[in-house]
């Protein structure tokens, strides 16, 4: 599948210019669109501090205050309600049938310093506009590794293998449901932390910080790590999301093609990386 755009349209990474003018460079010498990636690193010059209640501290480089970060993204959090209500379910001992109003402002915890919150700012935003076009949470891990940390202040790169995984099984209809989303942690064969598991709109992600073993069952077939984009057919007009990676994954252009019923779905099928 081939999709044409306007030089003339507003370019999707929301920064209000047309794509030929953007000032991110969404539009790459290849001729290829893709988005510029997040900076979270600190400002210039370091502190030299470790603040002990923040996650970040074996980075050397924290502020003084500590801050209420939010455990799962505020802005998505108000995208599922606008109220500032959500229903929770498996809170503390309670059933897991058992739901539970909670204000969205509750949803914080003091594990950052406002140098380091303020740092992962880029993220909040790309993810609020990713959750927009398709509902994605923005995940923060509570007192991740120090690789985990320098990672995620870009002061190291993925590993070949981590990141991002989406699980979709050619030729399977995907059952949606726009009024839920689904998070856990993932762990490995010693129970030791190595990701996040979310699903949103009947589609699942994994973001992982490990390798998976490509001879499990889950990760065998139905695993496409980084794909380039996500396009969504629905007969009349294509609708895409690109990701801006570092190194291409294996996915190449995954495309979920539905007809005019909300819940009739059809195939997700794979094209060729562009």
């Amino acid at each position: 599948m081939i999709v044409y755009y306007s030089l003339n349209s507003l370019c999707p990474c929301d920064s209000g210019k047309k794509i030929k003018n953007c000032p991110n460079r969404c539009l790459r010498p290849d001729g290829s669109l893709r988005p510029k990636q997040s900076r979270t690193r600190t400002s210039r010059p370091g502190t030299d501090y470790e603040h002990a209640r923040c996650y970040a501290a074996p980075l050397n480089d924290c502020s003084e205050k500590i801050s209420g970060e939010h455990t799962l993204s505020d802005s998505v959090l108000r995208e599922l309600s606008p109220t500032g209500i959500v229903e929770v379910s498996g809170l503390g001992a309670r059933r897991p049938d058992e739901f539970v109003s909670v204000p969205i402002g509750s949803f914080k915890s003091n594990v950052l310093c406002d140098r380091h919150n303020s740092a992962l700012s880029p993220l909040d935003v790309v993810g609020h506009r990713f959750f927009k076009s398709f509902k994605l949470l923005n995940a923060e891990f509570w007192r991740p590794s120090a690789q985990w940390v320098r990672i995620l202040y870009g002061l190291e790169p993925f590993p070949s293998g981590w990141g991002l995984y989406l699980f979709a099984a050619l030729g399977k209809d995907i059952a949606l449901d726009q009024n839920s989303l689904g998070v856990c942690p993932v762990v490995d064969g010693n129970g030791d932390l190595s990701g996040a598991r979310f699903q949103m709109f009947g589609l699942e992600f994994e973001l992982l910080m490990i390798v998976p073993n490509r001879t499990q069952e889950r990760y065998a077939e139905n695993c496409r790590y980084r794909p380039a984009e996500v396009l969504f057919d629905d007969g009349r007009a294509v609708h895409g999301i690109l990701f801006g990676w570092d190194t291409k994954g294996e996915a190449g252009s995954l495309t979920i093609a539905y007809g005019a019923t909300e819940n009739t779905k059809e195939p997700v099928s794979e094209n060729a990386p562009p």
